[in-house]
């Protein structure tokens, strides 16, 4: 299933506010200044932006988002999205808080009360990010400096205003936490202080205490609340010379030099703790990326549950020599709960990327890894997480959820479209309508209630929908539904839509269906239930597979004939005066060709076999087409209507979307409709083979025509061909080479033995036959061969054949068998054949032949065989005197 699926940016349905997307317009769009690239998404569906000191606020989940600016502090830097926070003091309370480089907090009490400022002793530490975090049970807002102190910012009970108070430090060198490092790793030297992000996990499983961990480059720090110096500190060399060493070590004898590893981004997933790392090495000008879990914090001095090695999408944009190519350059998230049913998202300026662990944790497994980048003419303004998903905010393409979703989902479920609005309004259209379908029931509604869940990109809640229904009674909502699209050309487009434009959107929808099905896993479902017998369709009683394909090849097929209809007069009256002719010959009150052929498309399978009719009876009666040259117009134009109709289904059971029931001998498109078209090919062949005068070009057309509609005709057969009088005609006609490719790709034996037996020389023909016999091993070509010769009286050339197969069949030939054994010297046994055939005939002269020609074989044998001469001799003297 992982290769099913995509890397996907999935528009949300809030869009930027007005005053907002004016101000990207008019500052941010044009600009490569990375201090612009800011912003955070919530996990509440608060959405921030910050440029230019100012603080640009408002909410996703709000109908009619309510847009907030902030003035902020001049800073020393740009600020960045780690330096806001949105946090909730209680039910009804959202407070806003920003620190800046020199240690100023500005805040606002409620979105709508004025700032206050305070200063913060940070010991000339200079500030990383403000955030908060779950600390035994409670959510505390804390501070990280930029060398991995973690301050916690509280409120006043008496006045509202904030306090704060170190909680964690490892900036000294002594004290319980050092001597812990000590005895876990034997060295507590952290080189590298600085620090890159801080979160709150459990202790371990079983307990409900946190823990801060601080991750930097060169380090990760524990923390917990008996003390503010670390409980332990580990290096990055200490923590990923393990995972990376068996790693390099599997890979190539000779492991790298000049290994440097850094850590750079940690998020809680799942209990414990996932970092995104890398090595540089001298094997590589990039550096190796990966993805390392331990289960809990307490294992990090132990081998880690789980490592593999991460290909990023694009590794040109990193090298291992430039430090700031990758450090504080990537991200990772986990959106929801921490368990990563939505994968885990790798995020960097130019592309986001999906990864999950295996189920199993095996090492260096990584199921799924799907990236995508942001549009070149874009750029990523802001990133963060939810309950659901990890969003990218992009300047242009608006806020996206990251999301893995089934591949090709883009393009089947686009958000816009100009002629029928966004998928998902449509199928809200097409649920909204069930009500008036004739063929409504339950098992319909729930069919299209998953249908729309699935449109708007919530997959897992369609699985859920359609989990609830029997394989037959999903197999039954999929044979009422598509009765209906197929029915009715109103039902879900409005009557002032052209004629195209309705074929369009029933095949769309079709489209969208079959990708649906496929989706969902119904499709194997569909394969093994079988559809009711009610409705039009010609695969009622079939397969449930076989019943959506007719439907979805008819509606692609409908659209192309009728754009080909559109495109010319010719072809317009082509068409006319076929519905006519049907009209006429099945007493229908309809004479448009729309009406007869387009409307209910349950019956547009007609319209092929009624031009082949229509055709067939002008050649005949020569009431239209008069004269040769507008018959051979009449078959072109016919033939061009078949063509494209058969090009039309080819096309779409090529796509990977199509739905196909291995087990479905005979398609829609057999039977007559084959039939019909071999019919057309037929009436081509003989007016070429007339005495009507036709251009080279015409011919060259006429025979390019042949060739699609035979292939597609004879592809459909459910039986092998033998003999197909449109082969040999077509080799009749001279298009010899045409002919023996279509007999040989389809297997007419008959017709590669006539055609070889229409070789000039024995050469040619023996070099074509053995040909076959070696291409047909597994086809008993041979058999075959042999049962031709002897059906059709060939006795030389059978007993010409030689090989296993044809000795073993002329050896169930009475009256050849003796001539093999003569031709192989074996006089024995021929004498021994003609006595037995002698003795079973009833004509007496064919009785005497078969003794003499006895008697001389046994005489060949030689003399130890002079008692076959005797009983020959014997047996002639008795057939004489009778």
């Amino acid at each position: 299933m992982s290769n099913e699926l995509e890397a996907c940016l999935d528009p949300v349905r809030s869009e930027y506010p007005a005053l907002f997307q004016e101000f990207l317009l008019a500052n941010l769009l044009d600009r490569e200044d990375d201090g612009l690239q800011l912003g955070a998404a919530g996990r509440e569906g608060w959405c921030w932006v910050v440029a230019q000191n100012k603080l640009h606020l408002w909410n996703l989940k709000d109908e009619k988002p309510q847009y907030h600016t902030f003035n902020l502090l001049p800073n020393g830097r740009p600020y960045t999205a780690q330096d806001i926070l949105i946090h909730r003091r209680d039910a009804s309370t959202m407070c806003v808080m920003a620190v800046s480089s020199n240690s100023t907090l500005r805040y606002w009490p409620t979105l709508q009360s004025r700032h206050h400022d305070i200063l913060l002793n940070l010991n000339n530490e200079t500030t990383r990010a403000i955030f908060t975090a779950i600390v035994q049970g409670e959510e505390r807002i804390l501070l990280l400096t930029g060398v991995g102190s973690v301050y916690e910012i509280h409120y006043l009970r008496d006045n509202g205003r904030l306090s704060y108070k170190l909680v964690a430090s490892y900036t000294q060198n002594s004290g319980f936490g050092v001597r812990l490092t000590a005895m876990f790793r034997g060295n507590s030297d952290i080189k590298d202080k600085r620090a890159l992000c801080c979160i709150s996990v459990p202790k371990n499983a079983e307990s409900e205490d946190s823990v801060l961990v601080v991750l930097g480059p060169g380090h990760i720090t524990v923390f917990d609340e008996s003390s503010v110096q670390p409980l332990f500190s580990i290096a990055a060399e200490e923590l990923l010379d393990l995972p990376f060493g068996d790693y390099f070590r599997s890979r190539s004898p000779a492991p790298p030099t000049n290994l440097r590893y850094f850590l750079l981004d940690v998020t809680a997933y799942k209990g414990g703790l996932m970092l995104l790392i890398c090595a540089v090495h001298s094997m590589s000008k990039a550096p190796s990326f990966a993805l390392v879990y331990y289960k809990s914090v307490e294992e990090l001095h132990l081998q880690p549950t789980w490592f593999a090695c991460c290909p990023l999408a694009n590794l040109q944009l990193f090298s291992a020599n430039i430090e700031t190519s990758y450090i504080d350059r990537l991200s990772i998230h986990v959106p929801g709960d921490n368990q990563a049913s939505e994968g885990i998202v790798i995020m960097h300026k130019t592309f986001a990327q999906i990864v999950q662990p295996p189920a199993d944790y095996s090492w260096h497994g990584l199921p799924v890894n799907r990236a995508v980048f942001f549009p070149n003419a874009d750029r990523l303004v802001g990133q963060g997480s939810d309950e659901k998903f990890t969003y990218a905010l992009l300047a242009k393409k608006g806020i996206c959820a990251v999301r893995l979703l089934p591949r090709g989902f883009a393009d089947q479920f686009p958000p816009t479209d100009k002629l029928f609005g966004s998928a998902q309004e449509s199928a809200k259209r097409i649920f909204a309508e069930h009500g008036q379908m004739k063929l409504a029931n339950p098992s319909l509604r729930a069919f299209l209630e998953a249908f729309v869940e699935f449109s708007a990109t919530k997959i897992k809640d369609a699985k859920r929908i359609l989990a609830r229904l029997t394989e037959a009674d999903l197999c039954d909502a999929v044979h009422r539904f598509f009765e209906e699209l197929m029915g009715k050309d109103e039902l879900f487009v409005s009557k002032e839509r052209s004629i195209s434009q309705k074929l369009a959107f029933r095949h769309i929808v079709a489209s969208r269906i079959v990708f649906f099905l496929k989706k969902v896993d119904a499709e194997d479902t569909l394969v093994r239930t079988k559809c009711g017998s009610f409705g039009l369709l010609l695969s009622r009683g079939s397969s449930g597979a076989a019943m959506v394909t007719e439907c979805y090849e008819k509606t692609a097929a409908a659209l192309a004939l009728w754009d080909w209809i559109d495109a010319d007069e010719d072809h317009r009256l082509m068409v006319q005066y076929t519905a006519e002719h049907y009209a006429q010959r099945h007493e229908l009150a309809e004479r448009n060709a729309y009406d007869v052929f387009f409307r209910n498309l349950t019956a547009f399978h007609q319209l092929p076999t009624a031009a082949v009719a229509f055709v067939a009876e002008q050649l005949e009666t020569s009431r239209l087409a008069t004269k040769p040259v507008e018959q051979v117009s009449l078959l072109s134009i016919a033939c061009d209507l078949l063509c494209y109709f058969c090009d039309a289904i080819d096309r779409e059971r090529r796509k990977s979307t199509s739905i196909t029931d291995p087990r479905v001998v005979e398609k829609w498109t057999g039977g007559r409709l084959s039939e019909a078209i071999q019919s057309m090919v037929m009436m081509v062949l003989k007016k070429l083979d007339s005495t009507v005068s036709i251009t080279s070009l015409q011919r060259k057309s006429a025979i390019d025509q042949v060739r699609r509609l035979l292939f597609f005709s004879l592809f459909e057969s459910i039986t092998q061909p033998e003999g197909n009088e449109a082969l040999l005609l077509l080799y009749n006609v001279d298009e010899r080479e045409l002919a023996r490719d279509l007999a040989e790709r389809f297997k007419d034996f008959k017709i590669l033995i006539k055609i070889a037996q229409a070789c000039e020389t024995d050469r040619q023909r023996k070099q074509l036959v053995d040909g076959w016999k070696s291409k047909f091993t597994a086809d008993n070509f041979d058999i075959y061969l042999c049962n031709y010769y002897r059906t059709h009286g060939m006795n030389e050339e059978l007993l010409g054949e030689n090989g296993e197969q044809a000795q073993h069949f002329i050896e169930g030939c009475e009256d050849l068998r003796w001539r093999r054994h003569i031709m192989n010297d074996e006089y024995e046994k021929a004498a021994q054949n003609l006595l037995s055939l002698g003795d079973r005939t009833e004509d007496k002269e064919c009785k005497e032949n078969a003794y003499v020609f006895a008697k001389l074989s046994a005489i060949c044998a030689g003399k130890k065989r002079q008692d076959l001469v005797d009983l020959a001799t014997k047996k002639i003297v008795d057939a004489k005197s009778q």
